[in-house]
C-alpha cells in the first residue's frame, strides 16, 4: 500500500514530495525501530528511520566515519552503565561541588 505524499513529512516538518518505494527491513531492524518508538525516542517507526538517515547524512557531511569512532563505543557503554548504577551526579551537584572548592581556595 502506497501512502499519498501529502501524508508524509520530514522530521523538521517540511513536506515530503514523494515516496519512491518501500524499504524491506529485517526482523531485527523492525524490532529496533519498534523499541525506539516504545521508548519515546521517536514518535513513529517512519520518524525513527528518517532520524537515522539524517544522522548518517550529517556524519558523512562532517567527514565522520563510523570506523574512526568505533573505539568510543565501549567507553560510551561504560558511561551509560555507570549512570544506570547511580555512579553519577547532577549538574546542580557538580556546580555545588565546584562552588565549595572555589570557596576553600578563597
Amino acid at each position: 500500500m502506497r501512502r499519498d505524499s501529502a501524508d508524509l513529512s520530514a522530521p523538521d516538518g517540511s513536506r515530503v514530495d514523494r515516496l519512491e518505494g518501500w524499504v524491506v527491513l529485517t526482523d531485527e531492524q523492525q524490532a529496533w525501530l519498534a523499541a525506539q518508538v516504545a521508548a519515546g525516542v521517536s514518535p513513529t517507526m517512519e520518524a525513527a528511520v528518517q532520524q537515522a538517515i539524517a544522522e548518517r547524512m550529517a556524519s558523512e557531511a562532517a567527514g565522520i566515519d563510523a570506523a574512526d569512532v568505533a573505539w568510543l563505543k565501549p567507553l560510551v557503554d561504560e558511561a551509560r552503565a555507570s549512570v544506570m548504577r547511580g555512579d553519577s551526579f547532577t549538574l546542580e551537584e557538580h556546580r555545588a561541588r565546584n562552588a565549595a572548592r572555589r570557596a576553600l581556595r578563597g
